[in-house]
């Protein structure tokens, strides 16, 4: 009966979407957009599914999924992995925003920049004001601080917090390292200026979503390797990219969930731009062509060595099902993926036990193509003893943190409760 009661709203809700908001812009052939998305039909049953968690509809992913089935038709996975032009989907989808007032503590003019976003008082020294870095997610290809200028506001409301904002280069223009050596720079920038900031350098917490959360925990361990020169309290990476090898259960699950906004097309056309700079292997890449015999070795050799086959939360990996692939994308690619800038699970064990120095929390959501991922990548510290909380949210989907909704909220709620723990 509940769910009958939420059906006219929901239907009403999609006559709104169809005929009062303005389409895609024609011609945007690129993955699905966070405002309204290539097939805008396809965005409806997204925003059905949010709609109808406010109301804790028990079936309501259930009747999405229904709805979506002929839905999905209107755009094949083929057409979503179309190339793009990635300027356009950056305006469009992420910095199409209010403007806001943002404070510039560093900019080399070449694009990357420390910004930060004031509370009443500015930046304030104190022993108690904690200050938090924010890696942007994105893909390593889109981000703004527009875009995520009401959440990140939430963190500073308190009077307690300062909220600094990394703007890193982005691909297919700056390709793979380019990122990871962006927020290291500006990241250590902050530490070492952090006396003329009038800010406490031992209560610096890095906070990061997505490619963001790949971004903190590549930073975090560069810092931690370097003694105590940078005493970093806490990372905090909220469904990090932290594998790219072959596909995890949650992947093939969810690869198209109603719920979610990153499904398998839109990884693959993030990390091929992010890795080459363009689309040429995008198709080797989402049909997991793109593993040279050497990269899997080396993967399946670690998921087997800390007992990585069954993860936590019930998923299984199974490493001799996998194929090793000898074209020229797995050629190219080869090196991108035994790096573990790149591939997390694939760092080096000295240099995941260097997060043994500070507090290390992992976000995971329900319905995210990245579910498993983490997993893995939590069972790899548990495995090598590396102390870490994880914290699974269940009814949330990617990108819910960024988003000011009922999912996204509780999200944000817990990250929060963690980062006011003692």
């Amino acid at each position: 009966m509940q769910f009958l009661a939420v059906f006219p709203i929901a239907l009403g809700y999609l006559f709104y979407r169809v005929f009062y908001l303005n389409p895609v812009p024609p011609g945007l052939q690129l993955p699905n957009c966070h405002v309204y998305g290539l097939a805008p039909f396809l965005k409806i049953s997204n925003d059905l599914v949010r709609l109808l968690f406010r109301f804790d509809s028990w079936n309501s992913i259930l009747f999405v999924k229904v709805l979506q089935t002929p839905l999905s038709w209107l755009e094949t996975a083929e057409e979503k992995r179309k190339p793009g032009k990635v300027g356009q989907y950056r305006d469009w989808c992420f910095e199409n925003k209010p403007r806001v007032p943002l404070g510039v503590l560093y900019s080399d003019g070449q694009g990357r920049e420390i910004l930060e976003y004031k509370d009443k008082t500015g930046l304030v020294s104190s022993d108690t004001k904690r200050t938090l870095v924010f890696i942007h997610g994105g893909g390593f290809v889109i981000g703004s601080p527009e875009h995520y200028s009401g959440i990140l506001r939430e963190f500073v409301e308190d009077g307690q917090t300062n909220m600094l904002f990394v703007r890193y280069r982005l691909a297919p223009e700056h390709v793979f390292p380019s990122a990871v050596d962006d927020c290291v720079f500006l990241v250590r920038w902050v530490f070492d200026n952090s006396a003329s900031l009038g800010i406490d350098k031992k209560n610096i917490i890095l906070l990061g979503d997505s490619a963001g959360g790949n971004l903190v925990l590549n930073v975090a361990i560069h810092l931690l390797e370097q003694n105590d020169k940078y005493p970093l309290k806490g990372v905090h990476s909220v469904y990090p990219v932290v594998n790219v090898m072959h596909d995890v259960p949650s992947i093939i699950d969810y690869r198209s969930d109603p719920a979610g906004v990153l499904h398998k097309d839109e990884m693959s056309w993030f990390m091929v731009y992010y890795f080459l700079g363009d689309l040429s292997c995008i198709e080797d890449y989402y049909n997991n062509n793109h593993v040279s015999a050497k990269a899997l070795k080396q993967y399946s050799e670690v998921i087997k060595k800390h007992n990585l086959t069954e993860l936590a939360n019930g998923a299984n990996l199974h490493p001799e099902n996998w194929n090793a692939s000898s074209g020229v994308c797995a050629e190219k690619l080869e090196a991108k993926l035994l790096d573990g800038r790149a591939n997390l699970v694939l760092t080096s064990e000295e240099q995941l036990r260097s997060l043994e120095k500070t507090k290390v929390v992992v976000y995971t959501c329900e319905t995210d193509v990245l579910r498993d991922d983490a997993y893995l990548f939590t069972g790899l510290l548990t495995s090598l003893r590396v102390p870490h909380i994880h914290v699974y949210e269940k009814n949330c989907y990617h990108s819910a943190f960024a988003e000011n909704n009922y999912p996204g909220g509780l999200l944000r709620e817990k990250i929060h409760a963690e980062l006011n723990k003692k």
